[in-house]
């Protein structure tokens, strides 16, 4: 089959890369779908890093895509209306890619041929983790929050949280003989302070495996702000910290409700993901050794509660219904 993969920015390839992968691992064609419409401005990806991964895929604008499949985040929502309509009616089948917990809040339209869903199937962007090399555990993972939010008092709060937490990452990571690794997303501003602090700052200069994949391959610890990169430092095997910070300017989107950290939720799980507010998390770090691991039977059961049951191989499934289909 001809599969069509939703690809308008570099942070498309979260679901984008592992469902290549899949496909071409089952002889298919695959094709990268660039979209004007949905592009962001420093989030976008050239040609040539496509080759290193996938050198047998092409890419294409998506108004000209012609196939038997599309994939990617719900398309009725992410797809202009007049190339849904040209899709259908050129009989491309859709199927529609859970990129975290979004169908957890908001209702998925039934309209899709294939329907995935992480919590019952699985998360897609961890296949990645199937071409990550692991490593000793030599790094202390930090993936700041975003400094560049809605109102002057929540950007101040993040700021003063992201320079405090710096300090205190520094001093554990020099006490533990570990590097501080910074992962930083394009739209995240760091300060100076934390970018002297940082032994290495890591840039999403990948597209498959995702960056911080990588990163995690060498972790000893991760610490994040009730982001994916729990989820998927759960995935690697690494204990998460996640330190709890507003996020009001989140309010209004359907997946808020998850952004609570109540215990044993997607954001915090005893044993696995340790989330807290800076107070008691700078107390945690304080005692914490390369020696605190996930209790692995509590890793098993964020697996079986939020990840469908698996780590691996939910790219694979999608691919195999779409199969099924024809």
């Amino acid at each position: 089959m001809r599969l069509g993969l939703y690809a308008a920015r570099r942070s498309s390839f979260i679901l984008a890369g592992p469902m290549a992968r899949a496909a071409l691992k089952q002889g298919h064609e695959v094709v990268f779908l660039r979209d004007p419409a949905g592009a962001k401005l420093g989030d976008d990806w050239q040609d040539a890093e496509i080759l290193r991964p996938f050198p047998d895929a092409m890419s294409v604008p998506l108004a000209q895509f012609a196939g038997d499949w599309l994939a990617g985040p719900p398309p009725d929502q992410n797809l202009q209306p007049n190339d849904l309509d040209r899709l259908r009616q050129d009989g491309v089948k859709l199927c529609s890619l859970d990129p975290w917990f979004d169908s957890l809040a908001r209702p998925f339209a039934d309209a899709y041929d294939v329907t995935h869903r992480t919590i019952r199937h699985g998360l897609i962007p961890t296949d990645g983790l199937a071409d990550v090399v692991p490593g000793i555990g030599a790094d202390l993972l930090w993936f700041p929050p975003k400094t560049r939010v809605p109102g002057a008092g929540q950007r101040a709060v993040r700021w003063a949280v992201t320079v405090v937490l710096a300090r205190a990452l520094r001093r554990v990571a020099s006490r533990g003989s570990l590097r501080l690794v910074v992962k930083r997303r394009p739209k995240i501003r760091l300060p100076r302070a934390v970018e002297r602090l940082a032994d290495v700052v890591l840039e999403d200069d990948t597209l498959y495996p995702h960056a911080s994949l990588t990163a995690l391959g060498t972790a000893a610890l991760s610490v994040c702000h009730q982001s994916g990169a729990a989820m998927e430092s759960v995935a690697a095997g690494i204990r998460c910290l996640s330190v709890q910070i507003p996020h009001r300017h989140l309010r209004d989107y359907p997946h808020w409700p998850l952004m609570a950290g109540r215990e044993r939720s997607p954001y915090a799980w005893p044993g696995v993901i340790d989330a807290m507010p800076l107070l008691p998390a700078l107390r945690w770090l304080a005692r914490w050794t390369p020696a605190v691991m996930p209790r692995w039977g509590e890793r098993a059961a964020y697996i079986d509660t939020w990840l469908g049951g698996r780590v691996l191989g939910t790219s694979g499934w999608v691919v195999e219904q779409m199969e099924r289909r024809g």
